[in-house]
C-alpha cells in the first residue's frame, strides 16, 4: 500500500482544500437541515477540485456526486422523489466507485457516500447528524491516505463538530420538552 505524498502545505492544491474545509465546517455547525445540505454541497464542489488536483479520482467522482446529492436533498420533500434520489445516487456511487477503484481505501468514499445518501435523504435532525458522523469518519480515513491535509483536518474537526452539534440538539430537545 502506498500513501500519497501531499503537495506542499501552501500549494494551490492544499489551499483549495483549506477553503473546502472552512465551508464544510460551517455546514456541519448548522442546526437547520437545508442550510447544512446546501453548504455541504458547496464544500463538496471545492473538494472535487482538490481531489482532481491530487489525482484522487475516487474522491473527485464521489464529491462531484455529493455536490448534486446535497443540493437536491435540500429541496426534495416528497417521499417518492426522496426514494428515487436515494436509489439513483446509491447506484451512481457504486458505479463511480467501481470505475475509479485503484486502492482499497478508494472504497471508503463509496461507503461514506452511501451512508451520506441514506442520511441526507431519509434522516433529519438528530438522526441526520448521526449518519453524517459516520460518513465523515470514513472520509477522514480516505483523506489521510490521499494526502489531503485540509481533508484530514476537516475529518477530525467534523467528527468533533458533529458530536458538539448533537449535544446542542439534544440540549435543545430537552429544553423544548421541559417547556
Amino acid at each position: 500500500m502506498t500513501i500519497a505524498a501531499p503537495p506542499g502545505v501552501f500549494s494551490i492544491t492544499q489551499i483549495i482544500g483549506y477553503v473546502a474545509y472552512a465551508v464544510t465546517i460551517a455546514a456541519f455547525w448548522q442546526k437547520r437541515d437545508r442550510r447544512l445540505l446546501l453548504l455541504n454541497g458547496l464544500g463538496a464542489l471545492f473538494w472535487t477540485v482538490q481531489y482532481i488536483m491530487l489525482g484522487a479520482w475516487a474522491g473527485a467522482v464521489t464529491e462531484a456526486l455529493v455536490t448534486m446529492r446535497s443540493t437536491l436533498s435540500a429541496y426534495i420533500t416528497e417521499k417518492k422523489h426522496q426514494h428515487l434520489t436515494a436509489v439513483i445516487f446509491t447506484a451512481a456511487f457504486l458505479i463511480g466507485g467501481v470505475l475509479t477503484y485503484r486502492q482499497w481505501y478508494d472504497t471508503l468514499t463509496m461507503a461514506a457516500c452511501i451512508v451520506g445518501t441514506i442520511s441526507m435523504v431519509y434522516l433529519e435532525k438528530i438522526m441526520l447528524r448521526w449518519g453524517t458522523l459516520l460518513a465523515v469518519s470514513l472520509w477522514f480515513a480516505y483523506n489521510f491516505f490521499t494526502g489531503s491535509i485540509g481533508g484530514a483536518l476537516a475529518g477530525a474537526t467534523l467528527i468533533a463538530t458533529q458530536i458538539m452539534t448533537l449535544v446542542r440538539m439534544y440540549r435543545d430537545k430537552k429544553l423544548e420538552t421541559a417547556a
